[in-house]
């Protein structure tokens, strides 16, 4: 009869899990989170808006015409921390390369009080690349 002995044991390392995000969308929504860090804003992702008006900002201009929105999906929000007002909107003008398989929950808000008026600006993350990129688009709008 042969014995059959277990061959010995190798421990193997796991790698460390990867801190950077590879996705445009997410190297962007890091980007910001650390630009708005040391202000007094807030910043949601994926949300729902009801009932308020819109002052659409699209690249390369600095100003744009009002429109009434019923419903609209942005990417971000960026709110107050103690009234969380909303002080502005971001939609991304660019995809990443395939189709994002993880599903988002979208986070419902209730309707802008006051008639408020929020500028969505519309923004490229290829050409923002750094935190002082984002901060420096996001000043004159905050």
């Amino acid at each position: 009869m042969r014995l059959t002995l277990p061959k010995r044991f190798q421990s193997v390392e796991t790698p460390a899990p990867r801190t950077e995000r590879s996705r445009l969308e997410d190297q962007f929504e890091c980007d910001l989170r650390e630009a708005l860090q040391a202000t007094p804003y807030d910043v949601e992702n994926n949300v729902l808006l009801d009932n308020f008006v819109a002052l659409p900002i699209l690249p390369g201009t600095k100003a744009g015409v009002l429109s009434r929105e019923t419903r609209k999906r942005v990417h971000f929000l960026i709110r107050t921390r103690q009234s969380h007002l909303p002080v502005a909107a971001i939609l991304l003008t660019t995809q990443a390369y395939g189709r994002d398989r993880r599903q988002f929950t979208v986070q419902l808000t209730t309707p802008v009080q006051g008639q408020a008026i929020i500028p969505v600006l519309h923004l490229d993350p290829r050409r923002l690349r750094g935190a002082s990129a984002v901060a420096e688009i996001l000043q004159p709008h905050l």
